[in-house]
């Protein structure tokens, strides 16, 4: 489950979740999956997934759990590197 991100979101949450989905979306890369492939992982819409990706969506720990067990990744290695 995933919620939509709000108008009482900071700047700087707003810059954490575009960056976070910017990792999803490589690592999604990196590994060869096409992003429905991983939506259908996920058995959520393509529509969620890309907003997942630009970092518009607000995502909950089990759906941060169901990414990395479909990419195949630790929950650490997802947040690897986004200071």
């Amino acid at each position: 489950m995933h919620f939509p991100v709000t108008m009482g979101i900071s700047e700087d949450d707003k810059l954490f979740l575009i960056r976070l989905g910017a990792r999803i979306r490589a690592v999604r890369e990196e590994i060869g999956l096409k992003q429905v492939e991983l939506a259908n992982l996920l058995d959520i819409e393509r529509g969620s997934m890309t907003r997942i990706e630009k970092g518009s969506m607000n995502l909950t720990s089990l759906m941060l759990r169901k990414i990395c067990r479909a990419l195949k990744i630790e929950l650490e290695d997802l947040f690897k590197d986004m200071r």
